[in-house]
């Protein structure tokens, strides 16, 4: 039957094992070299489906990530300026409120 000795034994066994496996690979030129040509091979990739994407949103006069960026930007900042106006207008009402009041109480000393 297993206990958690036995259990911590095997996972340090397998750590060990697993660690040696790894840094043997590490070691390994061959190894290394079709690691770093599979990484330049997935960018390449990813840049050219990137290129195509474009190409094809282009063609079918769809909007590209970077125009959507832009548009998304210039909305933000449309509703900044909105909501800075609607801060101004409801100050100025504010002051006009106040305006009133102390005009009525005016009227009223008289």
């Amino acid at each position: 039957m297993w206990n958690m000795n036995m259990m911590d034994d095997f996972s340090k066994k397998w750590e060990e094992m697993m660690k040696e496996w790894f840094d043997q690979l590490m070691k390994n030129p061959e190894f290394l070299e079709n690691v770093s040509k599979s990484m330049e091979h997935a960018m390449t990739s990813k840049t050219v489906m990137q290129e195509m994407n474009k190409e094809m949103a282009k063609s079918m006069s769809l909007p590209t990530a970077q125009l959507m960026g832009r548009i998304g930007g210039y909305i933000i900042r449309q509703e900044a300026k909105i909501a800075d106006l609607e801060d101004l207008i409801l100050k100025q009402n504010e002051d006009i409120q106040e305006i009133k009041k102390l005009l009525k109480a005016k009227k009223t000393k008289k």
